[in-house]
C-alpha cells in the first residue's frame, strides 16, 4: 500500500496544533479511551513478564528503550533511513500507533484510514513529535491504610520534533487517595526534545479499606491518535480478609480494694487467616485492615468497670498488627462484680462466633471488691517473768484477713513511755502494705531493770475501715537473776493427728550459781476430765533428770540446757486447740517453778459422706443405703455419693470400687483417686440402669479414704434398685385401625354409655397423670375417671383399676366422628396411651310402635351449617357444597396428587383431606423410617415418641446410652443397620457418630456399652496374683468368718487362698469361704495352722 505523504509547514503545523488542543479541551472527560490506548495498555501488560527495559536509563549509553527493547539511538521505528529490511511482517510486530507497510513500521495516519477510500495523512515520527509512555498501567499492590506507596512512569519523546505536554491531570472519577508528591502538580507545559525522557512520580495513601483506581490524562502535540490525549491507569489491589484475635477473652481481677483501680490491657490482633502450611497461602500483606468500630461495656451502667478515656473510633489494624486498650476495675463496694467488654468489628473470620463472624466479640470480666481488715497476734503481748538485766523478744504478727490490702501507717508508744520495752522492725512492717492473706512481723524487746511489773500500750495505725487505731497492750515482770525460759509460749501450730512434732527448748541461767532442774510437769485440761496430755518430755531427758543448769561464765555468758518437747495430737472436736502449761521445777529458792505455755492445733481429714438424689436434694439421715426404688427398663437414675472434707487437712479418696456381687446394672464414675481440699467436696455418680429384665437388683460400693475413723476410712454403701416395666392395659382394647365403634346414634341424642377399665399388667407401679388426686383422663362425652393414680400390678390381691364411661353424642351431624382419649403414664412403651372411639350420626332409627323418637331435621326445621359428610345438613337441597370435593390436590411431603374428599376421621375440625394423604382412599404413604424422608406424609421427618410421650425428631438430646457411653449427653441418630424408628440410638453408643465405646477392660466400667461390666475376663496363670481381680474382674479375695476378717488372703494362679490366719485363729476346714473360723484353744480335730502360704497340721 502506498500513499502520498503530506508534511505540514511550520505555520500550518502551529495552527493545526492549536485547533486540535481546542477540540480536545471541549471533549468529554468521561469519553472512553481509544482503541489505540487500549491496545497500548494491553501491549504493556503483555510485556511485563519479559520486558528488558522501561526507560532509556535501563539501556547502554547511546541506546534507547523502544517497546521493552534496547536499540541503537539512531534506529527509531519512525526513521526511514535506519529501518532495517524486513523490520516487520505484520502490524503486531510494530509499536502502538504504527502499522507495517512493506516490511517497515510506520506511524498511523491522521484524519484518515488505510483502505484508500478517503485521504489520510501518515504521522511521520522522524519529523514530528511522538510520545512514548512506559508503563501505561501502574500497579500499587495492597497498600495499607494511611501508608504511602510511590510509583513512577516515564514519558519519552521518540519523534523527531519537540514534544509539548500541554496538560497532565487526574480525571474526575479518580480516587482522591492518588496524589502528586507533596501535592505539586507537574509544571506544564513541558517541552521534551527528541530522545529526551522525563520521569513522573505518583503517591497512593489509602484513607479507607477499599480498592483504589485513578486515571492520569496527558494532552500533548502528538496527534497520531487524532485527539492528542493519552492515559496512565493507576490501580491498587484487594486487601484480602481479616481474622480477629482478642487476648484475654476472659479475666478475673481477683480481690481489689474498694476505691482502688486495677488495670487490664486487652490486645486485639489482626491475624493472617491463611495457614502457612496450606498450598498457595496468601501472604500477610494481602490481608485487609481490621476495622474496630467501637468498644462498649455491658452493662453500660456498671459502676465498677470503666474503659480508658482516650478511645476514638474507627480504629484500623493492619495485618499481623495489634491494637491495645485498657479497662479498669474500680470497685465501689465489696462483693463480686461482673461485666463484659463488647468489641464491634468488621472481621471476616471470628473464632468466637464462627457461624456469625460479624457478631461482637465479648470479653468476660469479673472481680471482687474487698475491704482491708487488720489482725494482730498476740494481743496482748505478755512477756511473763524475765530475769533482771536479760532481754527477750516476742514477734508480733500483722495479718490482712478480709480481702483488701492493709496499709500500715505507724507503730507508736502511748504515754507514759516505758524504756524497758523497745521495738525492732527490720522489715518496716509498721509502714508496710500487707496483701490479702499475708502477714508482716516486727519484734518487741523486754529488758527489765528491777523486780516489778511493767506495762505500756502501743498504738498501731492502719487503713482498717472498722478499726483504724489498734491499741496493743504490752506487759512483763522483772524477776531476780536465775533461770529463765525462752521462748514463751511455745507454738506448735497445726499438726496432723497421728504425727509427732518436736521442739528443742532452751533453759537459760543468767545467775552465777548452778541451778538444778528437778522435774518437768505438764498441766493439761482436755475435752474430757482425765484426758492425757498430748505434750510430753523426751524420754532421754526424763531419764537424765535432775539436770544441772550451769551458771554464767565470768565473761557474762549465761549457762544453757536444751530439752526436747513432743506434741502428739489426737483427734478432738473440730476447731479444738490443745493448751497446756509446762511447769519446770528447780532448786532456785527465789523462784522454784517456771511456767511455759504450750499451744498446738490438731488437724485431721474428716471425710463425711452424704447422698444427693436425682432431684439434687440432700437425702436426710443418710444410713449408707443408696436405694433407687423403681426404675423403668431402658431408663436410668443417677444419685451422687458426696464426700465432703469438713476437716483442716486434705481428705484423700484412695480407691472406689463396686462390690464383687454387685449387679451389672449399677455403675459408679469416676473411680480415680482424688484429693479433696478442706471445705471442698467430691461427687461420685452412682447410676442404676436396668436394661433387659425386671426385678430387684443389689450391690455395694466401697470407698477408701484417709479418714481416721474406721467407718469412714473403709466406707461401704449398699445399692438397691428395682427394675420395672409397668404396662398400661385398657379394656376394651382399641387401636387407630380398630377403634371402639358406638355404631349409629340419632342426631341430637347420645348412645348408651360404655365402661372402660385401666389396669397395670406389667411389673412395678403404673403412675397415671393426676390432678388434685384424680386421674387426669379427658374423655369426649364421658364420666370422670374413678380410681387411684398409682396402680399396682393387677392381681386378685391387688385389684387396682381406674374406670370411666364414654358416650357417643353426634349432635346435629350425620358424619362419622372419631375421638381420642389420651392417658399419660410412666409406661415407657406407651407414655401417651390413646383410646380410639368412633360413631356415626343418623337421621332416625326405626321407631317403636306409637313412640316416635325422631323426625327429619329438615322437616322439623332443625337445619345446621353444612358439613362434609355426605348429607344435606343445611337443608338447601345440596350435599357437601362449598368444600371442593373432587377437585385436584397435592398431598404433603410428596405423597402425590389426588382429589379433595371429605375427611372420614374428623370432618368437623378438618372438613377435607387429599385422597393420597393419611386417611384418604388412595393413601400413598408408608410407616416412618429413619432415612431423612417424611415416609408417612405428616409433614414431619424421622419423628418418634420418647418415653415421656413427647413427639421428637432425630438430632435431639439422647440420654439412653449405658456404660461410659452415657457419661455425656449425646443426640439421637439413625441406625445404619436398621432404618426402622424403633432402632434409633444415641450417637455415643457403639456404631454412633460420636461413639465413646472402647474395648472392654478390667476396670469396673462398662467400656463397650453393652450393659455389662468387665464381662468375659478369665484371669489365670502364674501372673494372676491380683487380690482385687483374682481369676476374674472385681473378684476380691477376702478371709472372713461371719462377716469379720480373720486372716490374710492371697491370689495364686487366679485362685483365692488363705495366706495366714490372724494370731489365735486357725483354718479348721481348709475352705477359704469360711475363713479362719477356729480359735487355737478350741479342740478342732484335723484343723490346720496356716502361715506364709504353707499349710501345716495344727495340734488340738
Amino acid at each position: 500500500m502506498t500513499a502520498k505523504r503530506w508534511v505540514p509547514l511550520v505555520e500550518e503545523w502551529t495552527w493545526l496544533v492549536l485547533f486540535l488542543v481546542f477540540c480536545a479541551a471541549c471533549a468529554s472527560e468521561s469519553a472512553p479511551p481509544s482503541s489505540a490506548d487500549n491496545d497500548s495498555d494491553e501491549q504493556s501488560r503483555n510485556g511485563e513478564s519479559d520486558c528488558a527495559c522501561v526507560s532509556d536509563f535501563d539501556c547502554q549509553l547511546g541506546d534507547i528503550c523502544i517497546d521493552c527493547h534496547c536499540i541503537g539511538g539512531g534506529a527509531g521505528p519512525c526513521s526511514e533511513s535506519n529501518n532495517p529490511e524486513a523490520e516487520c511482517r505484520q502490524d503486531r510486530d510494530c509499536l502502538i500507533d504504527e502499522y507495517c507497510d512493506e516490511n517497515t513500521c510506520k506511524c498511523l495516519p491522521i484524519g484518515g484510514d488505510l483502505d484508500g477510500e478517503v485521504p489520510y495523512y501518515e504521522w511521520d515520527c522522524d519529523k514530528l513529535p511522538c510520545i512514548q509512555i512506559a508503563p501505561t498501567v501502574l500497579g500499587y499492590g495492597a497498600v495499607q491504610y494511611l501508608e504511602t506507596a510511590r510509583n513512577t512512569f516515564n514519558i519519552r519523546n521518540r519523534g523527531g520534533a519537540t514534544l509539548d505536554i500541554l496538560s497532565m491531570e487526574f480525571t474526575a472519577l479518580s480516587s482522591q487517595d492518588f496524589k502528586w508528591p507533596d501535592n505539586q502538580e507537574p509544571d506544564v507545559p513541558i517541552h521534551l526534545e527528541p530522545g529526551q525522557t522525563m520521569q513522573f512520580e505518583v503517591d497512593l495513601t489509602p484513607t479507607d479499606l477499599g480498592v483504589d483506581s485513578a486515571t492520569i490524562q496527558i494532552i500533548c502535540n502528538d496527534l497520531s491518535n487524532d485527539t492528542g490525549k493519552y492515559r496512565v491507569l493507576l490501580q491498587s489491589e484487594c486487601k484480602g480478609s481479616a481474622q480477629i484475635d482478642v487476648m484475654p477473652i476472659e479475666y478475673d481481677f481477683g480481690p481489689v480494694e474498694v476505691g482502688e483501680s486495677a488495670p487490664l490491657q486487652i490486645t486485639i490482633r489482626n491475624l493472617n487467616p491463611d495457614h502457612p502450611n496450606e498450598p498457595d497461602p496468601i501472604p500477610p500483606e494481602r490481608c485487609k485492615l481490621l476495622a474496630i468500630q467501637g468498644i462498649q461495656l455491658d452493662p453500660e451502667t456498671t459502676r465498677h468497670f470503666r474503659l480508658q478515656n482516650d478511645l476514638s473510633f474507627p480504629v484500623y489494624i493492619p495485618p499481623s498488627d495489634t491494637f491495645q486498650f485498657r479497662v479498669f476495675y474500680e470497685p465501689k463496694a465489696n462483693g463480686v462484680h461482673d461485666a463484659k467488654v463488647r468489641i464491634l468489628h468488621d472481621a471476616d473470620r471470628n473464632p468466637y462466633s464462627p457461624d456469625a463472624p460479624s457478631m461482637p466479640v465479648e470479653v468476660d470480666l469479673t472481680g471482687m471488691g474487698a475491704i482491708p481488715c487488720l489482725s494482730v497476734e498476740p494481743d496482748p503481748v505478755d512477756f511473763g517473768k524475765v530475769t533482771i538485766g536479760y532481754q527477750i523478744s516476742i514477734p508480733v504478727k500483722l495479718r490482712s484477713v478480709c480481702g483488701g490490702t492493709v496499709r500500715m501507717c505507724g507503730c507508736d508508744w502511748r504515754a507514759p513511755l516505758e524504756p524497758a520495752f523497745t521495738i525492732q522492725d527490720p522489715t518496716a512492717a509498721c509502714h508496710s502494705e500487707i496483701p490479702v492473706n499475708s502477714s508482716r512481723t516486727f519484734w518487741l524487746d523486754f529488758l527489765p531493770t528491777s523486780r516489778r511489773f511493767y506495762g505500756v500500750v502501743m498504738k498501731l495505725c492502719s487503713n482498717d475501715s472498722e478499726k483504724p487505731t489498734w491499741l496493743l497492750g504490752v506487759e512483763g515482770e522483772g524477776a531476780e537473776g536465775g533461770p529463765h525460759v525462752e521462748p514463751n509460749p511455745i507454738l506448735f501450730g497445726s499438726v496432723l493427728v497421728g504425727t509427732d512434732e518436736t521442739f528443742i527448748y532452751k533453759i537459760i541461767n543468767s545467775g552465777t550459781g548452778e541451778v538444778m532442774l528437778q522435774g518437768v510437769d505438764f498441766q493439761y485440761e482436755g475435752p474430757q476430765p482425765g484426758t492425757p496430755s498430748p505434750f510430753s518430755l523426751d524420754s532421754e531427758d526424763v531419764s537424765a533428770l535432775p539436770i544441772v543448769i550451769p551458771g554464767a561464765t565470768p565473761g557474762g555468758e549465761p549457762g544453757t540446757v536444751d530439752i526436747t518437747i513432743h506434741y502428739q495430737p489426737v483427734a478432738q472436736a473440730q476447731g479444738w486447740e490443745d493448751v497446756a502449761t509446762m511447769v519446770l521445777q528447780t532448786n532456785n529458792h527465789s523462784q522454784p517453778t517456771y511456767e511455759v505455755i504450750l499451744r498446738g492445733s490438731p488437724i485431721w481429714p474428716i471425710c463425711e459422706f452424704s447422698l444427693i438424689n436425682e432431684n439434687t436434694e440432700v437425702v436426710p439421715d443418710f444410713n449408707g443405703i443408696i436405694d433407687f426404688g423403681e426404675v423403668n427398663l431402658s431408663t436410668s437414675k443417677t444419685q451422687k455419693l458426696r464426700i465432703a472434707n469438713e476437716g483442716e487437712y486434705v481428705c484423700k479418696v484412695l480407691s472406689v470400687a463396686l462390690g464383687p456381687n454387685t449387679s451389672s446394672e449399677f455403675d459408679a464414675f469416676p473411680r480415680l483417686p482424688v484429693d479433696i481440699q478442706p471445705g471442698d467436696h467430691h461427687d461420685i455418680l452412682v447410676s442404676y440402669a436396668p436394661v433387659y429384665y425386671p426385678g430387684r437388683d443389689s450391690g455395694s460400693i466401697f470407698v477408701e479414704t484417709n479418714d481416721l475413723r474406721s467407718d469412714n476410712q473403709y466406707f461401704e454403701a449398699r445399692l438397691a434398685g428395682f427394675g420395672v416395666n409397668p404396662t398400661i392395659c385398657v379394656t376394651p382394647e382399641t387401636s387407630l385401625s380398630d377403634p371402639y365403634d358406638f355404631g349409629e346414634a340419632p342426631l341430637n341424642t347420645c348412645s348408651e354409655p360404655q365402661e372402660f377399665i385401666i389396669r397395670n399388667c406389667g411389673v412395678g407401679t403404673l403412675e397415671v397423670e393426676c390432678d388434685n388426686g384424680q386421674p387426669n383422663i379427658a374423655g369426649c362425652n364421658g364420666s370422670p375417671a374413678v380410681g387411684p393414680c398409682q396402680l399396682r400390678p393387677y392381681t386378685p390381691q391387688t385389684p387396682d383399676e381406674i374406670t370411666f364411661t364414654e358416650q357417643f353424642c353426634p349432635g346435629p351431624y350425620m358424619a362419622t366422628q372419631l375421638c381420642e382419649i389420651r392417658i399419660k403414664s410412666n409406661d415407657t412403651h406407651h407414655p401417651g396411651y390413646v383410646i380410639h372411639v368412633k360413631g356415626k350420626g343418623t337421621f332416625c332409627l326405626p321407631d317403636p310402635p306409637g313412640d316416635p323418637t325422631c323426625t327429619d331435621p329438615c322437616a322439623s326445621g332443625q337445619s345446621t351449617h353444612e358439613v362434609c359428610d355426605g348429607y344435606d345438613n343445611n337443608c338447601d337441597g345440596q350435599t357437601d357444597e362449598g368444600f371442593g370435593r373432587g377437585e385436584p390436590c397435592e398431598a404433603p411431603s410428596g405423597c402425590g396428587a389426588g382429589a379433595v374428599q371429605c375427611n372420614p376421621n374428623d370432618p368437623l375440625r378438618q372438613p377435607t383431606i387429599c385422597s393420597t394423604e393419611p386417611g384418604g382412599t388412595d393413601y400413598q404413604g408408608s410407616p416412618e423410617l429413619c432415612d431423612g424422608l417424611d415416609n408417612d406424609c405428616n409433614d414431619l421427618t424421622d419423628e418418634y415418641v420418647d418415653s415421656q410421650g413427647v413427639l421428637r425428631e432425630i438430632g435431639e438430646p439422647c440420654v439412653y446410652a449405658v456404660g461410659i457411653c452415657g457419661a455425656q449427653i449425646s443426640k439421637t441418630e439413625c441406625n445404619p443397620r436398621d432404618p426402622s424408628m424403633s432402632a434409633i440410638f444415641c450417637s455415643t453408643q457403639p456404631g454412633g457418630s460420636q461413639s465413646l465405646a472402647t474395648e472392654e477392660i478390667c476396670n469396673g466400667l462398662d467400656d463397650d456399652c453393652d450393659g455389662y461390666v468387665d464381662e468375659g475376663f478369665v484371669l489365670t496363670g502364674p501372673d494372676a496374683v491380683d487380690l482385687l481381680n483374682c481369676g476374674g474382674c472385681n473378684r476380691v479375695c477376702t478371709v472372713e468368718t461371719n462377716g469379720e476378717q480373720t486372716g490374710t488372703p492371697e491370689c495364686v494362679a487366679g485362685r483365692c487362698r488363705i495366706q495366714s490366719c490372724f494370731p489365735g485363729l486357725i483354718d479348721a476346714d481348709g475352705r477359704i469361704e469360711t475363713g479362719c473360723e477356729c480359735p487355737v484353744d478350741d479342740p478342732c480335730n484335723g484343723a490346720r495352722r496356716i502361715g506364709g502360704g504353707v499349710e501345716e497340721e495344727a495340734t488340738p
